[in-house]
């Protein structure tokens, strides 16, 4: 009797594979195309905020004083709602299905989703850039704001030449930063976390649930507070001057100099590391 259950249940699982390879590989969820423009005015604008359910994201920078965003590619959702409008001094952005409170990705949609925003943001000082994507990943570059809030629970986060504090989580992909200015406080629960800076002038947090955590600085700071530690891997620690208080394998604690920014790195699967170029 007990044989006669695994066999069924392997039986299942088999017919259950089959089933997901023809209906999401051979017999694909009809798509639809996707190829929208909408615009606003910046001039009264402090924030922007995008909330994505449906696409991948790309912010960078305008000459203009309108902001435009550009969906388009194609999904299995023929319910999809865009929409760009104003809430005081807040562009907010939402991109997703109509019954967004019962919205769910299946495999099949998921597979013949691909759709894009591209987000042209116009060249000022913002208060606030917000951007979640549930389905994709999010990149931003050249653009300046006291505080970006970026979350991806389906891609990877890129990021270059920012000016302002940036809080940045990653469900499912790497967080990769390039010439920030401001603090940085990242997450990254299936990924590696890698930012590149000229000089290291702010607070630094950096957690990796399932990747190495690595910093790369071009000058060798003159102040800094190293707490270094890992689960799987090693801690180490490639700049001058520094005054131990714990050097172990997993484990780094130090300073350089008197008082300066915070470094704060930690794997809970990978390697952390703090590097000069």
């Amino acid at each position: 009797m007990k044989k006669l259950s695994i066999v069924a249940a392997l039986l299942g699982l088999v017919i259950g594979i089959i089933g997901v390879f023809y209906y999401g590989f051979v017999h694909p969820a009809s798509s639809v195309t996707v190829n929208e423009t909408k615009t606003m005015q910046v001039k009264d604008i402090n924030k922007i905020s995008l909330e994505s359910r449906s696409s991948s994201v790309h912010f960078y920078p305008s000459t203009s004083d309108v902001l435009t965003v550009h969906l388009h590619g194609k999904t299995s959702r023929k319910d999809l709602v865009f929409s760009v409008s104003k809430n005081g001094d807040t562009a907010i952005i939402e991109i997703g299905p109509k019954n967004d409170h019962i919205f769910h990705l299946s495999l099949f949609e998921f597979l013949n989703n691909n759709l894009q925003a591209d987000v042209e943001v116009p060249q000022k000082m913002y208060s606030e850039l917000t951007g979640h994507s549930q389905a994709g990943s999010i990149e931003i570059q050249q653009i300046s704001a006291a505080h970006f809030d970026l979350d991806s629970s389906a891609g990877s986060i890129k990021g270059e030449d920012l000016k302002g504090d940036v809080t940045a989580r990653s469900s499912a992909g790497s967080i990769k930063l390039t010439n920030i200015e401001g603090k940085l406080d990242l997450n990254s629960s299936a990924g590696s976390v890698e930012v590149q800076l000229k000089a290291i002038t702010n607070d630094i947090t950096a957690h990796s649930s399932a990747g190495s955590v690595r910093i790369v600085t071009e000058q060798q700071p003159d102040s800094l507070q190293l707490n270094l530690q890992t689960s799987a891997g090693s801690a180490n620690v490639n700049l001058a001057n520094v005054s131990y208080r714990t050097k172990e394998h997993d484990l780094v604690i130090g300073s350089i100099g008197l008082g300066g920014p915070k470094l704060q790195l930690e794997s809970s699967a990978g390697s952390v590391s703090i590097n000069k170029k």
